[in-house]
């Protein structure tokens, strides 16, 4: 351990112990590194992250002043930088075993023990501790929750991820799988309303208090769990909290002996809803009884698979199938596995590998799992998926209900749902709507079901409804994204894409110094009036104030190629600060960008069979379209079935006018068509009746180019 690093630390924490907002960048910025370094250097001489070891300074601090002095614990929370003194309570119990109160007539002996059960873990096989405790606390938010309803609306909880009390990563998997499990449980019950993973995730290591995390995820409750483990002995605390007034509704701290866990789990069950007065279904009952596995470690292995997937990397999934496959080395009954190893494998299906391949696999996994569990509903999840790529739509539709009826909380699948009916030959976007408010619902710290919903909104005509969003969840979003939605508001309540300029450039006068603003502001001359000059100018302003933001940087380039500056261009991409913000892959794409505009088809196919970049179909399909080899297109497009957009270009490249319109017209919302309008694919049509209706409909400009 570096010793004069960490007395650094330990002294600008404990200089800065009163400040709640003190964290990680203002520990970076007084030791004078950067963020990341921080980060590691921490990590590596203590094995914690920041965030933790700040906290235990925080309390080791607190301990001392407990014991040392007379304050009370509200005071003495303030005077170590806890913001909210029910977190402190909580964070203090959690580390020493015991409230602030307990703590200060406790012997030092006991406290010793107490803090050793949170550190000295020690590897076990817990084997179906998961699956008990599972039921035990699915039963008591139930019971609780279900007795405390005041409205016609399901009671909405908040499931925090599960703390482990230790170090050792074969316990924070336990942590984790109590936590998916509990999840995937309470999901499941028709009358709760559970917030996403995905959202959820984002609390890990929070020190917001619960009532803003309960404001940002709009729930009434919230579980907080920790899990220690000690040789035989496991140690559960739960938390119920009302998020609202931040009152503690009650909690349960478990001891148990590992071997008497089986036996004890349906005593304890009985006794709580008993306690309770709580009245289950059958198939309630059912619901919280089952499990998919009984073997730990195909359970776990499930879990890392999980994981890994969700990153969309080839390699990430990649691993995750073996993950699967070895998962039911263990238990070959895992219906789970099976059904997350075709989910996995319907991923592949746009990274380089065979489509019809990679589909017929995850189609036979599905079907396995079916036939051991027909109640899996991500397996019905994406077999529905399966179906919207091929485009058998009433199969489509089948599978997402079965899905949603047997776990109605799967913000992902509501949000797939959602698309279904966008995409369908015949739309119904009051229906995507309606999925899309309890996918955001579900999963409120999502940018991209945010963004769904609030375009969904901006579709349906309910301008209010999506101001209303962005006022409330502008947190989540980034200057640039509220700049873009709020001019498509300002576009869709005048129904007129020239006041998107008028809007720019007023904010340019009050903030004459933001990048954003111009890169936003050239990009609308572009996409609107189709204004290469202008595009160039405010392009070019916008990296000269921040050459750093890729975004400045690859529409600068862009602009560049637009108005056929391209010896300009060339000159950019070899720039030592270009490449510098560029991966290997975006340089390949910027390359068959600037031959693709120049007419160099022939150079642009050549980039396009580089490794890195031969699995971008799109960019594929518009070359092999340019140089009139309409098989490959076919080929192309059966395999890969681009978005409406997409389409639209290929067949105004191929001059079918009939099927460029067709793809045109079932494009959804206004705000798309104008990317569509700035490319020189659409020159031949501008002039045509057809075209400048399309304009129109779509609240963009005519202009000099369509006389």
């Amino acid at each position: 351990m570096e010793k004069s690093f960490i007395d650094k630390v330990h002294n600008i924490v404990m200089n800065n112990i009163t400040n709640e907002n003190f964290g990680v960048a203002k520990l970076a910025s007084l030791l004078g590194l950067s963020t990341s370094q921080t980060l590691k250097k921490v990590r590596a001489n203590t094995g914690k992250s920041v965030s933790q070891y700040i906290r235990e300074i925080r309390l080791t601090e607190a301990a001392h002043l407990i014991k040392e002095t007379d304050l009370t614990a509200a005071e003495i929370a303030f005077k170590v930088g806890f913001g909210s003194q029910s977190y402190f309570n909580k964070a203090f119990r959690k580390y020493y075993g015991k409230t602030p109160g307990d703590y200060k007539f406790q012997d030092e002996e006991t406290i010793a023990k107490n803090i050793d059960l949170t550190t000295k873990q020690k590897s076990t096989k817990p084997q179906k501790v998961i699956f008990f405790f599972i039921f035990i606390i699915a039963l008591l938010i139930i019971a609780y929750i279900s007795i405390d309803k005041t409205n016609n609306q399901p009671p909405s909880i908040a499931v925090l991820p599960f703390k482990n009390m230790s170090n050792e990563l074969e316990n924070q998997y336990l942590a984790d799988g109590l936590w998916d499990d509990l999840l995937n449980h309470l999901s499941k019950i028709n009358g709760l309303d559970v917030r996403s993973r995905q959202s959820l995730e984002s609390y890990r290591e929070s020190n917001k208090s619960m009532t803003e995390i309960g404001k940002e995820l709009s729930a009434a409750y919230i579980l907080e769990s920790s899990i220690q483990k000690f040789e035989n002995k496991l140690r559960i605390i739960t938390q119920l909290i009302d998020a609202e007034s931040d009152k503690h509704l009650w909690s349960h701290e478990y001891d148990y002996e590992l071997k008497d866990i089986i036996k004890i789990q349906c005593e304890i069950a009985k006794q709580i809803t008993q306690q309770l007065n709580v009245i289950l279904t059958s198939r309630e009952k059912e619901i919280l009884e089952m499990h998919s596995t009984e073997n730990i470690t195909a359970y776990q292995l499930v879990l890392k698979g999980r994981s890994l997937a969700e990153s969309h990397k080839i390699d990430d999934v990649e691993l995750s199938i073996e993950m699967y496959e070895k998962a039911l080395e263990f238990d070959p009954n895992y219906a789970l596995a099976y059904a997350e190893m075709a989910q996995s494998y319907f991923i592949l299906r746009n990274k380089g590998y065979d489509t019809e391949r990679v589909i017929n696999k995850s189609i036979g996994y599905l079907e396995q799992a079916l036939k051991i569990d027909p109640n899996i509903y991500k397996a019905y999840a994406v077999r529905a998926r399966i179906f919207y790529f091929r485009s058998k739509w009433e199969k489509c539709r089948e599978n997402f209900e079965k899905a949603i009826a047997i776990n109605p909380n799967d913000a992902e699948v509501q949000y797939q749902y959602s698309l279904y009916f966008q995409y369908k030959p015949i739309k119904e976007l009051n229906k995507s709507l309606e999925h899309l408010t309890i996918a955001q619902r579900l999963n409120p710290l999502s940018k991209r079901i945010g963004n769904a919903y609030f375009n969904c909104l901006i579709i349906n005509q309910k301008n209010k409804k999506a101001n209303e969003y962005l006022n409330k969840m502008n947190f989540i979003y980034s200057e640039k994204e509220i700049l873009i939605k709020e001019n498509i508001l300002i576009v869709s309540k005048n129904k007129d894409w020239s006041k998107s300029i008028i809007f720019l450039k007023n904010k340019i006068v009050k903030d004459p110094k933001n990048p954003i603003l111009y890169n936003l502001l050239g990009r609308s001359y572009d996409e609107i009036l189709n204004d290469d000059i202008n595009f160039l100018k405010y392009l070019k302003i916008a990296y000269e104030l921040d050459s750093t933001n890729f975004s400045n940087a690859y529409f600068y380039f862009d602009a560049l190629v637009e108005s056929k500056n391209f010896d300009k261009a060339k000159i950019l991409f070899d720039s030592k600060n270009f490449k510098s913000l560029f991966n290997e892959k975006q340089k390949l794409s910027a390359l068959w960008y600037l031959y693709y505009y120049q007419g160099n088809y022939m150079k642009s196919r050549e980039f396009m069979s580089d490794s890195l970049i031969k699995n971008v179909h799109i960019s594929l399909i518009y070359t092999f379209a340019q140089l009139g080899d309409k098989m490959a297109v076919d080929s192309l497009l059966s395999k890969n079935p681009g978005y409406f957009f997409e389409k639209a270009f290929v067949y105004a490249i191929l001059k079918e006018k009939d099927s460029m319109y067709h793809y045109m017209n079932r494009m959804n919302g206004f705000f798309l068509m104008k990317g569509l309008n700035s490319r020189g694919e659409f020159d031949p049509y501008r002039k045509e009746e057809r075209y400048k209706a399309f304009l129109r409909e779509n609240y963009l400009p005519i202009t000099h180019w369509n006389e």
